[in-house]
């Protein structure tokens, strides 16, 4: 006698890959929307759309990437725009905390010239901390920036950034 093994009615397996398939689809869309976004210079959006995206997924790698890559080039591009009379730090502070807290996983899932990049984007976050929001008052900036340019001394992020900070400071 062979053991008998549980079938699953071929009714199942349609149903099970009619919505593995629907779930793939969906999320490629949304990541096709978070790169739009970031495309587009609309990067705390890209930012919350990948947030969606790992709600679901917590460890889905290219939404992970994707967060990383839409955070630095938030910190590149960062402006805030206020109507008349506004704090800057009520604008800036939140939108840099959400920065900065992507930045900071971001760095402790990589390694070599990439470590630099991220660590390159914190110091430049904590610069903009301190000069737009108004909420730093020490050395991270530079800390970051002079970690980066020694991990990598060619990385073309901690070179320029450090070069900006050293000009405005």
């Amino acid at each position: 006698d062979l053991p008998s093994f549980p079938t699953r009615r071929s009714s199942d397996l349609v149903t099970w890959f009619t919505s593995h398939q629907k779930q793939r689809t969906e999320l490629k869309n949304k990541i096709a929307l978070a790169q739009g976004q970031a495309a587009k210079g609309e990067y705390q959006a890209s930012v919350n759309s990948y947030f969606d995206i790992l709600k679901d997924n917590p460890l889905y790698q290219p939404a992970l990437d994707g967060q990383l890559s839409s955070a630095m080039l938030w910190v590149e591009n960062f402006h805030i725009t206020l109507p008349e009379g506004q704090n800057p730090a009520e604008v800036a502070g939140p939108a840099l905390d959400q920065i900065l807290m992507i930045l900071d996983a971001g760095l402790t899932r990589t390694k070599g010239s990439e470590t630099a990049d991220i660590r390159a984007h914190i110091g430049w976050a904590h610069w903009l901390n301190q000069h737009i929001a108004e909420r730093e008052f020490g050395s991270d900036a530079e800390q970051n920036l002079r970690a980066a340019l020694a991990s990598d001394p060619s990385n073309v992020y901690a070179n320029s950034m450090f070069g900006d900070w050293l000009l405005l400071n």
